[in-house]
């Protein structure tokens, strides 16, 4: 490494030179002389002083030289331990800039994924919702429908027992329409099962559908997520790689925001679970209006029979007993059954 003085720096250096020089020079010089007496005792005075001074010469020269040589063997050692000193320090300086930036970075996708599995949980429970209250939706009107049903077929065949009595029909005339009238019923409760079936069935679909469809809307961001996050981490080991101390901490504070289009195909998987609409459960075995007729005209009276009705379920009767009962008290508008049996 060569070593660069200023000229001020060179003087001094130089002052210190000839101090040197001048106390080995006077050693040197009296040493000389001696061996140069002890050598030619017979000599003159002028070539003993010619030796001393060709002497103490070569002496001031080996003394520069090896001055010189320690100055510059000092001055590299100390221009080493400063660079050394101001690697360590830019060493410093990019870790802790790796550090903060690492822990942001990790604090960002941290709180990103919370919001994303807080955003799944909350699809997933509105899915589920949903699901509920459609599959109660059908279970009620496929309900409803073969209440309406067995209430037709009721009062289809009292009526028809007043209507043959009054006809004078009796016999195996009466039987077959009596089979008739069930075998109807029958047909009407196989329509009314098959149609919840098939409710169910598709509402099923579309809610596993809907499920599988989130599940995976949320594992395709983790993985987007955490590809983008290596790539984050690699510009980070290589800022600290080159000793750059940068701050991406601006940077970060977007990503724990979820994108739009991802809340968007979440919306849209709740949306068309709400929009599932169930095929409406039929009866079939409809009922006469001209022969009906019934002394329950108003809804005071529904109100108190339906009363009544909900004292004998808490007693244990079934749907089907209870309308028997109301039939068989004179409630046979299936208007008033169906409000009646409904409070239940």
């Amino acid at each position: 490494m060569a070593l660069n003085l200023t000229k001020k720096q060179y003087e001094t250096e130089m002052a210190r030179g000839e101090a040197l020089n001048k106390k080995y020079g006077k050693n040197n010089s009296s040493s000389s002389n001696k061996n140069t007496s002890n050598r030619n005792s017979g000599g003159s005075g002028r070539n003993s002083g010619g030796n001393s001074e060709s002497s103490s010469g070569g002496s001031s020269s080996a003394g520069n030289a090896a001055y010189y040589a320690q100055l510059q063997a000092e001055a590299e050692a100390r221009a080493r331990e400063e660079a050394e000193r101001l690697r360590r320090e830019q060493e410093r300086i990019a870790q802790n800039a790796y550090d903060r930036n690492m822990a942001a970075l990790n604090d960002a996708y941290n709180q990103r994924g919370e919001l994303l599995k807080q955003n799944y949980d909350s699809t997933v429970g509105t899915l589920n919702s949903s699901y509920d209250v459609s599959k109660g939706n059908v279970n009620n009107q496929s309900n409803q429908a073969l209440r309406e049903a067995y209430i037709n077929r009721m009062l289809s065949q009292r009526n028809l027992a007043q209507n043959m009595a009054a006809q004078g029909l009796s016999g195996g005339l009466a039987e077959s329409t009596m089979a008739g009238l069930s075998n109807n019923y029958g047909n009407a409760r196989n329509n009314i099962e098959e149609t919840r079936a098939n409710n169910l069935s598709e509402l099923e679909n579309t809610y596993q559908n809907n499920l599988a469809t989130a599940l995976q809307n949320y594992n395709n961001q983790l993985a987007e997520d955490s590809a983008q996050k290596a790539a984050y981490q690699m510009q980070l080991e290589s800022d600290l790689a080159n000793l750059i101390a940068s701050s991406y901490s601006d940077m970060y504070d977007n990503i724990p925001a979820l994108t739009e289009s991802y809340t968007a195909a979440m919306q849209d998987l709740l949306a068309n679970q709400a929009a599932y609409s169930p095929v409406e459960a039929t009866v079939t075995n409809r009922q006469d209006p001209v022969s009906v007729s019934s002394p329950v005209e108003d809804y005071s009276s529904w109100n108190n029979y339906a009363a009544w009705a909900k004292k004998v379920k808490a007693n244990g009767y079934s749907d089907d007993q209870i309308a028997d009962m109301l039939v068989r008290n004179g409630v046979n508008n299936t208007g008033a059954l169906q409000y009646i049996l409904n409070q239940l």
